[in-house]
């Protein structure tokens, strides 16, 4: 979320602040301009979030969206947000903000209309304000036109914001009145672009593929794929052996610790012979050693 000072702005939809990339912070004399981009998706509505974490002194939040003037709201309470969803077409109806695809013709009449540069853009700027009192709301606003663009107008612009939705809400019945006490000291300044167009200028990172896992039947054979070995045990279990020279002679000792403990023991062990094929084989003058046999 963009902060500067004690202030804070986020766009939200579904509930969730959309992801901010590239948050730049730039001050030209006593105004203070915080930027960044933020993914937009066609047919989804959004509202403006903002707060003062502080709050010394009143302070009013001017809306700009596209470059039409959407309204206020006035902060007076530390760390409460601040929310504005839409337009009030009437007291009890709401025209809320959302994202939709910028309307193209081929027609060269609509290449002669200029589009707009704040087009694409979502702007709160804030300043002090002096709270007075409240009065009667008294009448709705008139609704943004939709226009419609030719393609050498577009300039990089694929959305704009649509006022075309009308649902019914709460009765606003007043409205705070009072005087601002100073110019405009901060501007959050949201640039909207479809997340294609923002990973293809390296704005926003590449989309990330979860790789897919070896199947049971690979792992299985990368498990099976081992150095040389040979598996033995007392009970038929594996007990593996390498074809280095002190893991020979670990083994032979182990081996030995093994027949010495049954003693009664007829037959050959059982050897596994793996590729490669190391083997064991006994001594052919008939004692008890153990010959590990490498010349396979």
């Amino acid at each position: 979320m963009p902060t500067h000072l004690s202030f804070s702005a986020s766009v939200v939809v579904d509930g969730a602040p959309l992801k901010e990339y590239n948050v730049e912070t730039v001050k030209k004399g006593e105004m203070t301009t915080v930027t960044c981009w933020i993914p937009s998706e066609a047919g989804k509505r959004y509202e403006i979030q903002w707060k003062d974490s502080i709050c010394e002194q009143s302070t009013q939040g001017n809306f700009y969206i596209d470059g039409h003037g959407c309204g206020s709201s006035i902060a007076r309470k530390k760390n409460k947000i601040m929310i504005k969803r839409g337009l009030r077409p009437s007291e009890t109806t709401l025209s809320p903000f959302e994202f939709a695809p910028l309307k193209m013709t081929d027609d060269d009449e609509a290449a002669t209309l200029e589009m707009p540069r704040d087009v694409g853009q979502i702007k709160l700027r804030i300043r002090n304000f002096r709270v007075e009192g409240r009065e009667a709301w008294s009448t709705g606003v008139a609704l943004p036109i939709l226009q419609t663009y030719s393609e050498k107008a577009k300039k990089g612009i694929d959305h704009l914001t649509s006022f075309s939705g009308i649902i019914s809400g709460p009765k606003k019945t007043a409205c705070i009145i009072g005087q601002p006490t100073g110019p405009t000291f901060l501007q959050f300044c949201f640039r909207y672009r479809p997340i294609g167009i923002l990973r293809a200028q390296g704005i926003a990172p590449p989309l990330v593929t979860a790789q897919a896992e070896p199947s049971s039947r690979s792992r299985k054979r990368a498990r099976s794929s081992p150095k040389e070995a040979v598996e033995a045990s007392e009970t038929g279990g594996a007990l593996k052996i390498s074809d280095g020279e002190d893991e020979i002679e670990r083994l032979q000792a182990r081996l030995d610790e093994l027949r010495a403990k049954r003693p009664n023991t007829s037959g050959r062990k059982k050897i596994k012979l793996e590729p490669e094929q190391t083997r064991i084989k006994p001594d052919p003058s008939g004692s008890e050693r153990i010959v590990i046999d490498l010349t396979w």
